[in-house]
């Protein structure tokens, strides 16, 4: 027996992904633009601070794990292996949960406490 080739449409994928790198830029902008329109100065300056703790969160606990873990379970489904598919799914959800869930009760109890607001 003869095998099909599998033809991909790459202008296509190409398409795709650009136009969903523009969107979120573009989403990204207006974010921004209503963030610095509705806080103060020093309300910036604390979602500045807020959002390289929540990237260095995210860069120790998951470790590049979301991007093997594509490549891993896309290759699997391209060899018609599930099984294979979701036991590396399962695996890096519990690796990620694992190291993520000790982070973060630490982060929570060495996080200074915000300060109690006056009724």
């Amino acid at each position: 027996m003869t095998e099909t080739a599998v033809v991909y449409n790459v202008p296509r994928g190409t398409a795709y992904l650009t136009s969903q790198q523009a969107i979120i830029s573009a989403v990204s902008f207006v974010y921004y633009i209503f963030l610095f329109r509705i806080l103060s100065l020093s309300q910036i300056g604390q979602v500045s601070l807020l959002a390289i703790a929540v990237a260095i969160f995210g860069t120790l606990t998951q470790m590049a794990l979301p991007a093997a873990a594509t490549r891993f379970i896309s290759s699997s489904l391209g060899n018609r292996d599930a099984a294979s598919a979701g036991a590396v799914a399962n695996t890096v959800l519990r690796l990620v949960l694992v190291v993520a869930t000790p982070t973060l009760l630490l982060a929570s109890i060495f996080s200074p406490h915000p300060p109690q607001m006056a009724c």
